[in-house]
């Protein structure tokens, strides 16, 4: 088999050289940094929102401020890298987007990567890690097991897109996965604090998640993330490349159905005691990232 080193000898030139792990491992001091950040918001800003939700009249236990936090958190992270992922998809992807495939991997490997391009790589590897390392450390969320799976498969498809210059495909991918979770993350911070006055929007959003997650990883993903990725990936890449790559992104995308009958559960469940007069379940066991 052809070594990736003899790929990265035809990549295009660019400030920082071929586009390799290596860039991975010289930028962790992201992942650091975003612990240390959120080491120091986890002290200053959790107990002025305890606080927030005490004036207010809801839920005022520790446990529950912090899970209040812990969304809110994760939702000004996702709004931020969704709105650079669907910018760079758009205008610096090479024509690369969810309804047109054909260039995520044609002309592979003379892709030129943009600064953009990279920059949103490494910053979701890099979060990614931070995650990790800070529900090992005890800085941040605490990840379930099933979370950690995907955490571990997401980062190898990074780390090995990002190596093989398939970025194209990769961002493309993040944008069109990544779009969903802005809407749960609001919905779990606002069942979180237990507002009285937030038991409707929460729902309302939720359901809101629960559609855009169905259109974006149920539906699409097939024509735009696993057909190409089967049949286009086999004809450009190297075999044994191809099928390490098909291997995680069907980790990945079968971890989507998996949170989809979840998703499906929960909304079930909110109808079924809404009928019996029951008290309402909470928004709480979904994850995605």
């Amino acid at each position: 088999m052809e070594s990736l080193q003899h790929y990265q000898q035809y990549l295009p030139a660019w400030p920082q050289g071929a586009p390799t792990h290596i860039h991975m491992v010289q930028t962790v001091w992201v992942a650091v940094l975003l612990t240390v950040v959120r080491f120091i918001a986890d002290k200053t800003l959790l107990p002025l929102i305890r606080k927030l939700l005490y004036r207010s009249g809801g839920e005022v236990s520790a446990a529950k401020a912090e899970q209040c936090w812990d969304n809110i958190y994760i939702v000004i992270w996702s709004l931020g890298t969704e709105v650079m992922a669907v910018y760079v998809t758009l205008h610096l992807n090479g024509g690369c987007t969810p309804w047109s495939t054909g260039t995520c991997l044609s002309g592979w490997p003379n892709h030129p990567l943009h600064e953009a391009q990279r920059w949103y790589m490494i910053l979701m590897f890099q979060f990614y890690l931070h995650e990790m390392l800070g529900s090992f450390s005890g800085t941040g969320m605490h990840l379930k097991p099933d979370m950690q799976i995907h955490h571990i498969a997401t980062m190898g498809l990074i780390l090995s897109a990002y190596s093989m210059n398939l970025s194209r495909f990769g961002i493309m991918w993040q944008t069109l996965f990544d779009s969903s979770n802005p809407l749960l993350h609001c919905a779990k911070a606002m069942n979180a604090a237990s507002l009285p006055c937030l038991d409707t929007p929460k729902w309302a959003i939720f359901a809101l998640f629960a559609l855009a997650f169905f259109v974006c990883r149920v539906a699409v993903a097939p024509f735009s993330i696993i057909w190409p990725g089967m049949t286009r990936s086999l004809e450009v890449l190297p075999a044994s490349w191809a099928y390490f790559l098909i291997a995680l992104m069907f980790i990945v995308c079968g971890m989507q159905w998996l949170w989809f009958y979840r998703i499906i559960k929960l909304l079930q469940g909110k109808d079924n005691e809404e009928g019996t007069n029951k008290p309402v379940k909470t928004v709480k066991s979904t994850k995605t990232q």
